[in-house]
């Protein structure tokens, strides 16, 4: 018998809910049922890396440009890149990241994220908060 993953997960997954949360595991979930969703836009124009990126989230981050479909040249409603909104972050692991996607660079320019920084961009990131709301609209 053949296991259909594509039954199991199904559209109550939602990838920008799995970013809000800083869940990898739910934004797999979203992916496999909807893979476009990777570069789904929000009424912002928004993708998922490009909030990410604004939170500072190195793990979603790093997860994000893992992905071979992602396509960084997406504008949001402002005309800002996902590198924008890692620039706005300030997080630079963030940067370097997008950047070396961007750019076809391997991957040892940036290291991947320790158990303390997921931790931490779970639950200490200052715009966990929804900003998208107020200031990018």
């Amino acid at each position: 018998m053949k296991y259909n993953m594509k039954a199991e997960f199904n559209e109550e997954y939602d990838v920008f809910v799995g970013v809000e949360k800083g869940d990898t595991d739910y934004i797999l979930k979203a992916l496999i049922a909807n893979p476009a969703s990777l570069n789904k836009q929000d009424e912002y124009g928004l993708t998922p890396i490009h909030r990410a990126a604004y939170y500072g989230n190195f793990s979603l981050v790093h997860f994000f440009v893992a992905q071979s479909a992602l396509d960084l040249s997406l504008k949001d409603n402002q005309g800002r890149e996902p590198i924008d909104m890692a620039i706005l972050s300030g997080n630079q692991k963030c940067i370097d990241a997008i950047f070396a996607k961007s750019f076809n660079i391997e991957s040892e320019i940036y290291e991947l994220p320790t158990q303390q920084e997921k931790q931490v961009d779970k639950e200490e990131n200052p715009f966990r908060q929804n900003p998208f709301r107020n200031e990018l609209a």
